[in-house]
């Protein structure tokens, strides 16, 4: 199944279509907010999901009293919270937290086709010929809009690897990694710094072609490619699951 996914900042939305594959968009300068993971119920009559950190951003969802959500992120008085396919920021004070969660697993038992392009080895640094390519027709799209080249930057494509390879791994399709936290979370973890920091992700899509199309018809992914403040990329594949990570940064 293909999906598209947009994130901004800290405001996350889930768009599905049927002719594209899945896609994330995620940019970010500060965070004010820490990684957690543990389940709730919550404890008020009707309960408003918003798009972002504060009661001023839109209500993307409302869930009823009792209902069981999974938190992954809190700040002072807001969770960031998933049931189903409702997902967004609520005041923390009508969340009962209900007991600690640990990601749950499902092994790919999927057979990698001899013309695929694997990424299976996270620890190198060179970019295979399919995530050259994405890297290619990205600046194709930066190049039409006047915008400079990205430069690749190596030490970012192994970070964009290991997340694809992850998502992968745990069976996810999220910003938000079980294992590495956000994606600036993760940057760092790496030792990768930056003044800003965007992500795209998606799952789905067979070719460099197709993918870098159906982010280029998402707005929010569209953003991030033609970002002037961004110059350098790092790309990363998991033949897998078809699992696409593009990292952007600026130093």
């Amino acid at each position: 199944m293909k999906k598209l996914m947009t994130l901004s900042v800290l405001v996350g939305s889930l768009l599905l279509g049927t002719n594209v594959g899945a896609v994330d968009a995620a940019s970010k300068t500060k965070s004010n907010y820490t990684n957690v993971n543990y389940k709730g119920k919550v404890t008020a009559k009707t309960l408003k999901v918003r798009s972002g950190i504060s009661s001023k951003y839109k209500v993307v969802g409302t869930l009823s009293k009792g209902k069981t959500v999974k938190v992954t992120r809190k700040s002072t008085q807001w969770v960031y919270i998933t049931s189903g396919k409702t997902k967004g920021w609520a005041m923390v004070k009508y969340i009962k937290k209900s007991s600690t969660s640990t990601p749950t697993t499902k092994p790919t038992t999927q057979t990698i086709p001899t013309n695929k392009q694997s990424s299976s080895n996270t620890n190198s640094s060179t970019l295979s010929a399919f995530e050259t390519k994405v890297v290619e027709l990205t600046n194709v799209e930066r190049s039409k809009a006047g915008l400079k080249p990205f430069n690749i930057n190596n030490e970012l494509s192994k970070v964009s690897r290991i997340k694809s390879q992850d998502m992968t791994d745990k069976n996810y399709f999220d910003h938000n990694s079980p294992t590495y936290g956000s994606p600036f979370d993760m940057m760092k973890k790496f030792g990768i710094s930056y003044k800003t920091a965007a992500e795209n992700i998606a799952k789905g899509q067979k070719t460099p072609e197709e993918v870098v199309k159906a982010w280029m018809n998402s707005s929010g992914h569209r953003a991030n490619i033609l970002n002037s403040n961004l110059d350098q990329i790092g790309v990363g594949f998991d033949s897998r699951s078809n699992a696409w990570t593009q990292m952007f940064i600026s130093q």
